[in-house]
């Protein structure tokens, strides 16, 4: 139930489209997952009763929510007890954030990303991994390369995949199109008012309902909708211009206390440009703990000989003994980054340089950057299947359809006789 209430296209839903389009700022997935969980319950009597009698609600939703490390103390010398207060950091650990969600999303996205991206398994971590009498999950102190393993494949994802320019010009145009036939659909008031059953229907192929929605009065909003989908089957996606990385704390900063909206407002204002004309992301991307080393929340033990030679675990309390351990394994001098990035939504030589250059300007006199941003491509490379290079995090055309590559884009080829002809796919 932890993730009950994510949306279609899942975080983008949460902070691109209803954070930023519609402007509801508190909503969050964790509370929808409350609600659609007492929705169930509510509405399966035989469930609810079982779940009552355990006292599982509360259990449930706590678990959602995730607890303090202060919470629930183990009050009890028996196992179970330590078991049952480990059983919380399982589901939504608030302690150092390595929970199934966590390991379970950085082995699929990793294993199924390109080449380049680092492959991870944590099998051998977990198998190291023990719940210590204070219901804490600790790790062998030899696992301390796994731990930083981890926590280094989480930003490397988020760097290269998850942020990627290309994921992100996807993601605004899957929003936007959300955005302009979000009044046909009702979708406001089935987030505002939280409306479980409303709220059930909003699945990931919503992009096909949107497609091939037939309104006899023809919502302008879902047929600006269907042209926004139609762009991104053509691949004609929004244009990367240029971004700029942030990694000191006082630039991260000034960065955030300007704020997304008050940068497009600037960029556009410079370049002569409507604010809707662009895209501004700002993504924070860390190791797990924000500007902090992640392997400081995390538990380990060493292992110790007991009566008859069988060993057990004493855990590292020990503030120096814990630095002397981590501090070979994992070193930055920074634990994370801001990166910001402008996309254009038009295919116009003008606007992108205008839009270039008070982007710079921005840098340099609001933000005090000194060296060089990194830019987009001016003339945008031609779109032809046999001519695009790999995309990295790249959407499918629809949930389930392959791509299909035009004959008529083919590259000819020789015949047995010498001739030319089209190919076929």
């Amino acid at each position: 139930c932890h993730d009950l209430g994510h949306g279609p296209y899942s975080h983008t839903f949460e902070h691109a489209f209803v954070h930023r389009h519609l402007g509801l700022k508190e909503w969050c997935h964790e509370d929808m997952s409350l609600k659609l969980f007492e929705y169930l319950i509510d509405n399966n009597t035989t469930a609810g009763e079982v779940i009552d009698a355990l006292n599982g609600r509360t259990t449930v939703k706590e678990m959602i929510e995730g607890i303090d490390p202060t919470q629930h103390r183990v009050v009890g010398d028996h196992p179970i007890f330590a078991l049952e207060r480990a059983a919380y950091d399982i589901v939504n650990n608030k302690r150092n954030g390595l929970d199934t969600d966590k390991m379970d999303y950085l082995q699929r996205d990793a294993s199924t990303s390109p080449n380049s991206l680092p492959k991870y398994n944590p099998g051998r971590l977990l198998r190291f991994a023990t719940v210590m009498p204070d219901g804490e999950i600790c790790y062998n102190s030899k696992e301390v390369p796994a731990v930083a393993e981890l926590v280094q494949t989480r930003f490397r994802l988020f760097k290269i995949l998850y942020t990627h320019r290309k994921t992100l010009a996807f993601e605004a145009m899957k929003t936007d199109a959300l955005f302009q036939a979000s009044k046909a659909l009702g979708l406001r008031r089935i987030i505002e008012e939280k409306d479980c059953e409303g709220y059930l229907h909003l699945t990931d192929n919503i992009d096909d309902i949107i497609r091939q929605r037939q309104d006899s009065f023809c919502d302008p909003g879902i047929q600006r909708a269907k042209e926004l989908f139609r762009r991104i089957d053509c691949r004609n996606i929004y244009r990367f211009v240029a971004e700029y990385v942030f990694d000191k704390k006082e630039d991260i900063q000034l960065c955030e206390n300007l704020g997304v909206d008050e940068l497009n407002e600037l960029i556009a204002k410079g370049a002569g440009v409507c604010p809707s004309d662009i895209v501004v992301d700002m993504s924070k991307i860390h190791h797990g703990s924000k500007d902090k080393n992640p392997l400081d929340f995390v538990g380990f033990y060493t292992e110790t000989a007991g009566e008859g030679g069988v060993p057990y675990a004493v855990k590292i309390e020990g503030e120096a003994e814990k630095r002397n351990l981590i501090s070979g394994a994992h070193t930055k001098s920074r634990w994370q980054e801001l990166r910001l990035l402008v996309l254009i939504k038009e295919q116009d030589e003008n606007k992108f340089d205008a839009v270039q250059n008070a982007f710079n300007s921005i840098l340099r006199h609001k933000l005090h950057v000194t060296d060089a941003m990194v830019v987009g491509q001016r003339t945008p490379m031609s779109a032809t299947p046999h001519q695009r290079t790999p995309e990295i995090g790249r959407l499918p055309l629809h949930p389930h359809a392959q791509e299909q590559r035009p004959t008529d884009l083919l590259p000819p080829v020789r015949t047995h006789d010498g001739q030319f002809r089209q190919a076929s796919s």
